[in-house]
């Protein structure tokens, strides 16, 4: 196949790529407001005093699937900057806000302690959504073409609760928007997608036509999950509960889910397939790869 200097996005959509099974696996993300330009390694270039950089490092080398994230509204500088720090996990997710005199309050903020006892900080929960709109120009064109747009968009329908961010994986997917604090991660949303995305998570349930999958979870169980909710017609975001994945060969996979509400148990067979897809998966790929895509082997209520 031969392949021209396009969009990763164009190129992907082209190639027939499915979403499914792409979701970064993240269970802690750390949010700090940075106003203004980012360039490619936004962190490492921001106006964030290096103790306190130094000290995110040490949170993400000790607390398993961290992430730390760039946000903003615009360019301006605010008078209060944004912290938050939010819990993706399956059960109970959370998200906390603080607001920051300077960077260095961060310094002061036990994130460890948040999540062995957030009842101690019941004061900084914050009960709505957040939405993550990847707008990072300067790490792939494609995330500032359509990422731009669908964060102005998705502003005017949810305002405030909406941020512009630093790359949150997957460009070829833009626009991708990420739902928290479940960490739903979406990808190829278009204005005319913003409003559904807000309207279906303030409902609880889950666009699945735009799912990439849920951050908590692996890759194959994200696949696994779709396949699910694709075969029951079931979208409420919390219905399922994953109670297990393992590996029968090098390329295929066995999910375990519960139902909350009927008592079910429901087994889901995905296989793993890099043969089927050839694309760039970044704007500046200088060779196309081979991207992993999931097919259904099986998926049966098993109780």
């Amino acid at each position: 196949m031969q392949f021209t200097r396009d969009f990763c996005r164009e190129l992907s959509l082209g190639a027939g790529e499915e979403m499914f099974g792409t979701a970064s696996r993240v269970d802690l993300w750390l949010l700090i407001e940075s106003p203004g330009s980012w360039v490619k390694d936004a962190l490492d270039q921001s106006p964030v005093p290096k103790n306190v950089k130094n000290r995110l490092s040490v949170l993400q080398g000790s607390i398993p699937n961290t992430r730390v994230q760039l946000i903003k509204h615009g360019e301006e500088s605010t008078d209060k900057l944004r912290f938050f720090v939010a819990g993706s996990r399956e059960l109970s997710p959370i998200v906390f806000e603080f607001k920051l005199n300077t960077y260095g309050d961060i310094l002061d903020i036990d994130v460890p302690g948040i999540l062995s006892s957030p009842v101690d900080y019941a004061e900084f929960r914050r009960e709505g959504p957040l939405y993550l709109v990847c707008t990072h120009g300067r790490y792939d064109s494609c995330c500032a073409g359509w990422g731009t747009t669908v964060f102005r968009e998705m502003s005017a329908i949810a305002g405030d609760c909406v941020w512009q961010s630093t790359h949150v994986g997957g460009h070829r997917f833009a626009a991708n928007v990420v739902c928290l604090p479940h960490g739903i991660y979406y990808g190829r949303i278009s204005q005319s997608d913003a409003g559904r995305v807000v309207d279906a998570y303030a409902s609880g349930e889950i666009v699945l036509d735009k799912l990439r999958g849920r951050a908590c979870y692996p890759k194959e169980a994200q696949a696994a999950e779709y396949f699910l909710r694709s075969n029951t017609g079931v979208t409420a975001v919390e219905e399922f509960r994953l109670e297990g994945v393992d590996a029968l060969s090098e390329s295929r996979f066995r999910a375990v889910f519960a139902s909350r509400s009927g008592g079910h148990r429901y087994l889901v067979v995905v296989d793993k397939d890099t043969s089927t897809v050839e694309t760039i998966t970044s704007c500046g790929d200088p060779e196309p790869s081979q991207p992993p895509q999931y097919r259904l082997v099986e998926c049966k209520r098993s109780d």
